[in-house]
């Protein structure tokens, strides 16, 4: 999910993708193209990173060229096992199980996401969040690296994260709640605790209900969204839903899913997408030229 288009990988490490040109002229993916053997895919806001079978790391260039500088050090890393980024900050994975951090969105905060995950050990998954970075361990509990607690001014906690046991996968996107799939199939949501006028913590009514899900196989999470795979191959979601972007009910035979604050995509069986969502003025991306994508296998 590419905010209002579709990047997708197909079954030969390909990059295919879907976006209304109309608006985009510049077509600033077209160079992920060219790129092969690709295994994994993130979208950092402004550009399209791609990690490959070998372990290296391929960007498009950024909007602004004043980031470019980070999609060359992303280029500078080998044997990298997965990758989480933003257009000034990200959080690798190396098949050693060290994570390469770095980020410039707060003062002093490169220093801090390096010096603290150093120490980490058993990483199975790692991702950039907007003040933390998150990792999912081998045992089922999960790291947190939280910026702004370290200086003192977080107005959202995530101390109850240290209490989660049985994960299985954590969501890519951190921007508020930390989301993370149990091993039975039910979803954790971190409350959102924020300080209140008084400097006490009081709950955020705006985190994610997911207190009735269950049979959940895989889940993806944006600013505003949570989806969920059921392991019938139906979505159910939570979050908030200007842009009917939750409005998956319908959807079946899926294998994949993608949140987005515009559109949720979700890939099925057979390797067509489908898209639920509104772009405003922006038309929706035609995916019906997307073909003979990549189906990973259901892990149930």
């Amino acid at each position: 999910n590419i905010n209002v288009g579709v990047a997708a990988i197909d079954n030969r490490g390909k990059v295919q993708i879907a976006v209304d040109d109309t608006i985009y002229r510049e077509h600033r993916y077209d160079t992920s193209l060219e790129w092969h053997d690709i295994k994994e895919l993130s979208y950092a806001q402004s550009r399209l990173d791609g990690l490959d079978q070998t372990g290296h790391i391929y960007s498009t260039k950024d909007t602004d060229p004043a980031y470019n500088y980070v999609a060359e050090k992303l280029k500078s890393y080998t044997e990298i096992e997965g990758i989480s980024t933003d257009f000034d900050s990200y959080a690798l994975l190396s098949k050693t199980g060290k994570i390469e951090a770095f980020s410039e969105k707060y003062d002093k905060s490169f220093e801090f996401f390096k010096e603290e995950t150093s120490t980490w050990t058993d990483v199975v998954k790692a991702v950039n969040g907007k003040s933390c970075i998150v990792a999912l361990k081998q045992d089922g509990t999960v790291y947190v690296a939280d910026y702004n607690k370290k200086c003192g001014g977080s107005e959202i906690t995530y101390d109850e994260v240290d209490e989660w046991t049985d994960i299985v996968d954590i969501a890519d996107d951190t921007g508020g709640s930390i989301v993370g799939l149990k091993s039975d199939g039910t979803v954790v949501c971190t409350k959102e605790e924020i300080k209140g006028p008084d400097g006490c913590f009081v709950y955020n009514p705006n985190t994610f209900d997911v207190s009735d899900w269950n049979d959940i196989i895989a889940i993806s999470q944006s600013t505003y969204s949570l989806l969920g795979l059921k392991r019938d191959g139906s979505v159910v979601a939570t979050g908030n839903n200007e842009n009917k972007q939750l409005d998956v009910s319908d959807w079946h035979d899926i294998v994949a899913i993608a949140a987005g604050d515009w559109i949720s995509v979700g890939l099925k069986s057979d390797g067509t997408v489908v898209i639920a969502g509104d772009c405003g003025r922006i038309a929706l991306p035609d995916v019906s030229n997307m073909k003979n994508l990549y189906v990973p296998t259901v892990k149930y």
